[in-house]
């Protein structure tokens, strides 16, 4: 029973004095002054007798006397046990009109004769209880909401580590449904490099101790790992834990340190951390060994800034493979590459200058692949009391020779590539056909050409379009129209062109022409939008004879022209795309050699 064995006695005695009538001063005294609610009924459950306590809790004023019990507590004949009415009774009463709480608890009453004499209620006001109930009700309820919602890992452990209690968030983050998470050990999830730094903190924490924050990585149940910071208490040997999923934070930090010691284009070193290393390395001999990639600022400055990138990861490759994992390969300039070397004396550093130089030569054998080629210099330094430094700049005079000795045949191995792809690419376009050439010899000699000049032409026919070996091949061979940015990357190619021959002194005096080779007589064309006879003539003599051979040339995506049907396009162009006299003078050429319009 809810209330005290002081109360039963009391509350017997009070009955057992009235029943006997021995003392109705001490009686009146104490069953007036309680402050617990007595309320006496006889065996049919009426109210024999009630205190003022009562009287104020069920605020029954000076009624009750006689009447049934039910009247004065309402849901009395509900609590009744219909197989055992005399069973005790606990029961709490909610009084709408004060809004406090009564514990009510209800025993059986016999007389010295053993009957059953009626029963005993025995009222306690219970308000504060209930409010303060409530209270810790309403709390847990906030604190359910908050480790429901809350972006943290909360957990509840023992000092084992074992998770009593987890919230939502870890089967958001881990994956694990929450029946796979309660009753494991936390270490069963952690890392193995984490586990000692884990282990110190539970253990820390099992004894009550305050741990400092500490980091652990968790396997998720795909298999991957987060990286969780840990803010944890210890209390009566329990472990209260909130961890932050800082996966992303770390990946970024990782992603600084990276960038602060590496360079993004190639992932080596970059020269901040080869200079570092350089003031670490205090033992000798050490070796240290710098390239320069030939022809870069020609290959930016013709095929774009993405063909140099590429040239750069391509040498960047070349060298790492050369040396050990220890050795510190860096990027340490646009076009220059670094090696440390240590310990290396001069059998072992001349050994990896041959590899590069071999694997560069088998690396420019293949057709496929852009060549590189690397100007190289090395130095081994043994005295410990000349600073490192000495050792780098001796290196980079060597390297500076031999690139001197070597530089023009860079060059030319360069853009004899160049010329290569391009021919490679043109192979089988009717463009770059000996057909095209002859027409062009013809329609020049009809239009009184100076012969003189005729290899310049020749050469312009051959390589006017040598730009397009920076159009990218699915736009070069695309069937369909083309979009306004790829119509873009196709006018590029006039300036490519004229860079690469710029570039060349054998090409450099038709470079103009490679640039202007598109423009239309009246002025619609591109680059520059020449109009009329500021096109130079060689361009205006190659526009009407490609624009002819291209369409009496088959293509995949359309069948080839009759020789009249393309004579007819070019003279209906005449005025707008080509110069008119030429338009006209191209049935007279082809008359020459009727062979050429087949």
């Amino acid at each position: 029973m809810a209330f005290t064995v002081t109360g039963l006695l009391t509350a017997w005695g009070i009955f057992g004095l009235r029943l006997l009538d021995l003392m109705p001063v001490a009686h009146n005294a104490i069953f007036g002054g309680m402050k617990h609610g007595v309320i006496v009924m006889d065996p049919e459950d009426r109210v024999v007798e009630i205190n003022p306590a009562a009287q104020r809790m069920l605020d029954a004023g000076d009624a009750g006397i006689g009447s049934p019990v039910s009247a004065l507590i309402r849901p009395w004949d509900s609590w009744q046990d219909a197989g055992n009415p005399r069973a005790d009774l606990l029961r709490e009463l909610r009084l709408e009109s004060s809004r406090r709480w009564v514990e009510v608890a209800v025993s059986p009453l016999y007389n010295r004769a053993g009957d059953y004499a009626g029963r005993l209620a025995f009222l306690s006001d219970i308000t504060e209880r209930r409010q303060a109930e409530e209270a810790r009700a309403a709390a847990t309820r906030e604190l359910d909401q908050f480790f429901n919602l809350t972006l943290d890992l909360l957990c509840i452990a023992d000092a084992e580590g074992r998770l009593r209690r987890v919230n939502p968030q870890w089967s958001r983050t881990l994956g694990y449904d929450r029946g796979e998470l309660e009753g494991r050990s936390l270490l069963d999830l952690t890392y193995k490099d984490d586990l000692a730094e884990a282990q110190a903190a539970l253990t820390g924490l099992g004894q009550q101790k305050s741990a400092p924050a500490f980091v652990t990585r968790l396997r998720c149940k795909d298999g991957s790992w987060r990286s969780v910071e840990w803010r944890a208490a210890g209390v009566g040997g329990f472990i209260y834990a909130a961890g932050r999923d800082i996966t992303e934070r770390r990946q970024a930090e990782e992603r600084l340190v990276t960038l602060s010691r590496k360079d993004a284009l190639t992932g080596l070193y970059n020269r901040a951390w080869f200079e570092e290393e350089m003031r670490r390395v205090t033992q000798r001999p050490v070796g240290v060994i710098l390239c320069d990639v030939d022809g870069l600022k020609l290959v930016n400055d013709t095929l774009g800034h993405a063909a140099g990138d590429e040239l750069l990861k391509s040498a960047a490759h070349l060298i790492t493979r050369c040396f050990r994992s220890r050795d510190v390969v860096a990027r340490i300039g646009g076009d220059e590459f670094a090696v440390l070397l240590a310990p290396a004396d001069e059998p072992l550093i001349e050994s990896a200058v041959r590899r590069m130089r071999q694997g560069i030569a088998d690396h420019n054998a293949r057709p496929d692949l852009f060549p590189v080629h690397l100007s190289i210099g090395h130095f081994c330094l043994h005295d410990a009391a000349v600073p490192l430094a000495e050792a780098l700049r001796e290196a980079d005079t060597r390297m500076y020779h031999e690139k001197i000795n070597t530089r023009s045949a860079s060059r030319n191995a360069i853009i004899r590539s160049f010329v290569d792809l391009y021919f490679q690419r043109q192979s089988g376009i009717a463009g770059a056909s000996p057909r095209l050439r002859r027409i062009v010899d013809l329609l020049a000699a009809r239009a009184g050409y100076p012969a003189r000049k005729l290899p310049d032409l020749r050469l312009l026919v051959d390589l006017h379009d040598i730009g397009n070996i920076a159009i990218p091949d699915a736009v070069m061979h695309k069937k369909g129209p083309l979009t306004d940015e790829e119509r873009g990357q196709v006018r590029l190619h006039c300036e490519v062109g004229r860079r690469i021959a710029d570039a060349v002194p054998e090409l450099a005096h038709i470079a103009d022409l490679v640039l202007n080779h598109h423009e239309h007589w009246d002025g619609r064309g591109y680059p520059g939008g020449l109009k009329g006879e500021a096109i130079p003539l060689e361009c205006r003599l190659l526009a009407v004879a490609e624009a002819y051979t291209a369409m009496t040339s088959g293509r995949p995506w359309r069948p080839a022209m009759t020789s009249a049907a393309a004579l007819g396009e070019v003279r209906r162009c005449a005025g707008t795309q080509f110069d008119p006299r030429l338009a006209e003078l191209l049935a007279e050429a082809l008359s020459a050699e009727p062979t050429l319009a087949n």
